[in-house]
């Protein structure tokens, strides 16, 4: 299977495999400092607390939650609000009930910075939520001036970043940002390990979703120090990689697009956005995003109709509709996203693929309307 499907998960680093592997022997609570083998992984749980801290450009003296997800990192912080206003972009986890008001935005997915001030001047919200990257487009968000805005009025800034840390190395202070999550699958971890960054000015504003000691009260539950020990060696990677990561993503969505752009009626949704290069949203008229999918996994590709949490709705995409894509494509875009692993003949492979489904498909429909016509 080619793997084009980066931005819903990534595969597991060696270099993290080897990492939990050797600290599954490491059984000791860290919360049990009263003997060595707790103290020694207590010792080892905040060193890597304070080495991501140091790499998203915190002080030492902020607080990291290590959770299981940047979605309940999301919801933590959002459930310690009782309002807050977002984006019409944002990842599911983002919509709380109807403690939410959203801001607009133009056809590019960027927030309109005149609506967000004018929405906090007339709700006089404390929190603001709105994404670093977003997931079905890989656009990115201005956030030194969203969070500028933000602190005109004192409130509280909270960047999800689980599509923006891959790419771009994120300095919380120098771009304003009070609290920030992200995900440890996007970056070469296993699935079940995030983080909640908290600035400690806001302490005293965070809730528990769950209760317990541990986390500094903040987030119960025993930590997961082999899926931490893990994240740290992602991090390790990240720090050594990541501008040539970034580079060769834009390799790669420039050369898939200049080959898609041979096919006829097409849409490439992100070609005028600011983006992260790893992905490429892209509509095909006439063909169901649903059948050019399944086509592709029978051939051996791996891409997603949008996002991966959004793909077993049957509704439109509420980013592509919030950005304005016509009705002929909005239910006939698929999403590829890339990784350092992607191969230039893979690239090749697929968009052939992708362009004789489509034209089989849409040859095929050319002749149920003839058919029906005579």
């Amino acid at each position: 299977m080619k793997y084009f499907d980066n931005a819903a998960t990534t595969k597991v680093l060696p270099a993290v495999k080897s990492v939990i592997t050797q600290a599954l022997e490491m059984y000791g609570n860290p919360s049990a400092t009263n003997y060595n083998i707790g103290l020694e992984n207590r010792v080892l749980l905040e060193k890597v607390r304070q080495h991501i801290l140091e790499y998203i450009g915190a002080d030492k003296d902020d607080y990291l939650i290590f959770t299981s997800s940047a979605s309940e990192a999301n919801t933590q912080i959002l459930n310690s609000f009782p309002f807050y206003l977002t984006s019409q972009i944002e990842h599911k986890s983002m919509y709380l009930g109807d403690k939410y008001g959203t801001v607009g935005m133009d056809n590019n997915g960027e927030i309109d910075l005149e609506d967000l001030e004018y929405a906090i001047h007339c709700t006089n919200c404390k929190l603001v939520s709105i994404q670093g990257c977003n997931n079905e487009l890989g656009n990115v968000q201005p956030i030194k001036d969203i969070s500028n805005i933000v602190h005109k009025y004192n409130g509280i800034y909270h960047c999800d970043a689980t599509q923006l840390v891959p790419y771009v190395r994120v300095n919380v202070k120098k771009l304003g940002i009070d609290a920030m999550t992200f995900s440890g699958h996007k970056i070469g971890c296993p699935k079940g390990i995030g983080c909640l960054y908290i600035s400690k000015k806001l302490i005293g504003y965070i809730k528990p979703l769950i209760n317990g000691s541990q986390e500094n009260g903040l987030r119960g539950g025993t930590e997961n120090l082999p899926y931490i020990l893990g994240l740290n060696e992602a991090i390790n990677n990240l720090e050594e990689n990541i501008d040539a990561n970034r580079s060769y993503m834009f390799d790669c969505y420039r050369y898939t697009t200049n080959k898609l752009r041979d096919i006829a009626d097409i849409e490439i949704h992100n070609e005028d956005m600011i983006t992260t290069g790893a992905v490429v949203s892209v509509g095909f008229k006439d063909v169901s995003a649903d059948i050019l999918v399944a086509e592709l996994n029978e051939r051996g590709f791996a891409v997603s109709s949008g996002s991966a949490c959004n793909t077993n709705s049957i509704e439109p995409s509420y980013v592509l509709e919030s950005i304005g894509v016509d009705k002929d494509y909005i239910y006939n875009t698929i999403r590829i996203s890339f990784s350092v692993d992607t191969d230039i003949k893979d690239m090749d492979k697929l968009v052939d693929n992708i362009k004789e489904i489509v034209e089989c498909n849409r040859k095929f429909k050319q002749l149920l309307k003839e058919e029906q016509n005579i």
